[in-house]
């Protein structure tokens, strides 16, 4: 139901009651004034005609009296009955007619209270009455009782004429209140039309749409208030637009391919100009993701990250394209954001530069392999003279040869995406590396201590783990002087856990984050004594990489540092 209704009817309800309450009171009130009236002019009457009746009833002459009585010629009904309730006189009827009426209410009421008044059917005259009694003294005794009625169709007829007119102005009042409920209903009701009308236009986007209240009251002030709130929200659209369509410019000039999945539907919400581009596609979005892009490696990605609500970072092959690809999640909404770089370039560049410097480390090994050989030949017949000139070319030599054995090192490890594993008893890997480095080690006073049982296996590259222990060893033993080597081995929690600790110089803490850089060395001059390339804990780092372990280091200046490697033991 309408609000309007609500009010009208609740309105016209309020005035049916009040005009039906005012009908029945002001209808018993005339009623019942009219029959204190029509009592009070009995009364009156009686007291008028009583001295004519006390005469005729102290001689005891009742003949004169039934006589008088009629006489008086009036519509007023007049009976006079004794003691006993035997009626003596009565205007309208024979007298000896009449029954006992020592039972009637107005004689017993006039008998014990001087007057009596009763609205009663009277059996005498087979009709209603209107009564009034009251008792007759003589010499101050009660010698009998004057009644006086009148018939009821007087009273009948007032009140149907009364009903009438009240019936007439109810059925006036009535078609006035529908009037006045109308307007009062419409007057209510038509603000709050003009509240609801302008919250349609504001909800469909209509941010002009103001109101103007005609009436300072409480919906004076509502309107006011969605003045003030219309204006508002009208300001915040326009600077969410703002930012909106700044962002969307953003998007869309960006390079990479950037798109948004809603991962309920599995449809794509949004993606910008870069994406449209590449796929050929005017606009992708309201569709399916796996319509838009036939790669299996890509859409299994999309619905793994979908299943598992996990952030993904990987390499993919999109036609003939390497890409980054990169997958988040919008916890709020939770939409997928997908983005796309494509390093084909970038590869291509690092193609380019680990070729030069493949083929140049092959080109450099042939002139350093003769360097060394004519070396070699000179230091037979040397004179004294020149036997440091000859020292200093072997040495720089060696460490060249080093440095490009190393390089072809790193360049096929970033050849290769997998490692052999086999089973191998890394206790014996651990032993042998050891006495690879054991006259290094006599020579410069070090102990190696063995922190691990004697035949620990797991599935690993044996060849690969073996550079990993080799060049952390040899790392130690560069940078340590006195003191002593320890190397741990571990299984826990399902990864074979490697340490070399050493006692040596240690690392400054703002190099920490550096160490494993390509040919970043923290003491230049101490590296070219020790014969360093820069190159062994780069070679490490990429093999860890290779198993999808992990590597640690911490380092005390001073006091020696900790090389900790965890590898899983399934691939």
């Amino acid at each position: 139901m309408k609000l309007f209704s609500k009010l009208f009817w609740s309105f016209l309800t309020v005035f049916l009651l009040f005009a039906i309450i005012f009908y029945i009171f002001t209808y018993k009130n005339v009623n019942s004034n009219y029959l204190d009236a029509s009592r009070h002019y009995l009364e009156e009457y009686g007291n008028i005609i009583q001295a004519g009746i006390i005469s005729f009833v102290h001689s005891g002459d009742y003949e004169g009296l039934d006589r008088y009585i009629h006489g008086l010629n009036t519509q007023i009904r007049i009976t006079y009955i004794d003691l006993d309730g035997k009626v003596r006189a009565d205007s309208d009827k024979d007298k000896k007619t009449l029954e006992n009426h020592a039972d009637r209410p107005e004689i017993i009421s006039a008998w014990e209270n001087g007057t009596g008044f009763a609205w009663r059917f009277s059996t005498s005259v087979n009709h209603k009455m209107l009564y009034f009694a009251e008792r007759i003294m003589v010499e101050d005794v009660t010698a009998g009782f004057l009644r006086l009625s009148f018939y009821d169709y007087q009273i009948e007829e007032l009140q149907k004429s009364l009903s009438q007119d009240m019936t007439k102005y109810l059925i006036i009042g009535v078609m006035i209140s529908l009037i006045l409920t109308y307007f009062i209903s419409r007057s209510f009701i038509k603000p709050i039309q003009m509240l609801a009308s302008a919250t349609k236009k504001l909800s469909a986007g209509d941010f002009s749409v103001r109101l103007n209240p005609s009436s300072k009251d409480e919906l004076y002030d509502l309107s006011l208030s969605f003045n003030i709130m219309t204006d508002k929200i009208d300001k915040l659209v326009q600077e969410i637009s703002a930012q909106k369509e700044s962002l969307r410019n953003i998007i869309d000039n960006i390079n990479e391919l950037l798109w948004v999945i809603d991962t309920h539907t599995e449809k794509i919400t949004m993606a910008n100009k870069a994406f449209s581009r590449f796929l050929g596609i005017e606009d992708p979005t309201n569709k399916h993701f796996w319509e838009i892009f036939r790669n299996m490696e890509i859409n299994q990605l999309i619905k793994d990250a979908i299943s598992d609500r996990k952030a993904v970072i990987k390499e993919v092959n999109i036609r003939e394209h390497i890409c980054h690809m990169s997958i988040y999640f919008h916890q709020e909404n939770g939409s997928m954001i997908i983005l796309l770089h494509d390093i084909s370039p970038l590869r291509q560049l690092e193609k380019v530069k680990r070729d030069f410097v493949i083929n140049a480390s092959h080109e450099l090994r042939t002139p350093l392999a003769s360097i060394k050989g004519y070396t070699e030949l000179l230091k037979r017949n040397v004179s004294p003279e020149n036997e440091n000139i000859l020292e200093a070319i072997e040495r720089n030599n060696q460490r060249l040869t080093f440095i490009v054995n190393d390089i072809l090192s790193l360049a096929s490890l970033e050849d290769i995406s997998s490692l052999d594993r086999e089973k191998a008893n890394v206790s014996t890997l651990l032993d042998n590396a050891a006495n690879i480095f054991k006259t290094r080690l006599e020579a410069k006073n070090l102990k190696l201590k063995k922190n691990y049982l004697p035949n620990v296996y797991a599935l690993i590259d044996i060849f690969r783990f073996e550079q990993i222990v080799n060049n952390l060893i040899d790392n130690a033993l560069k940078y340590t002087s006195q003191g002593s080597i320890t190397l741990s081995l571990v299984i826990e929690n399902k990864n074979l856990v490697f340490e070399c600790k050493d006692t040596g110089i240690g690392i400054p803490e703002n190099s920490l984050s550096r160490i494993f850089e390509r040919f970043f060395v923290i003491n230049k001059s101490h590296s070219r004594k020790s014969g360093g390339t820069g190159l062994g804990l780069s070679i490490v780092k990429h093999v860890v990489q290779l198993y999808g372990g992990e590597i640690s280091v911490k380092s005390v200046l001073n006091s020696g540092s900790s090389f900790k490697i965890s590898i899983p033991l399934e691939p």
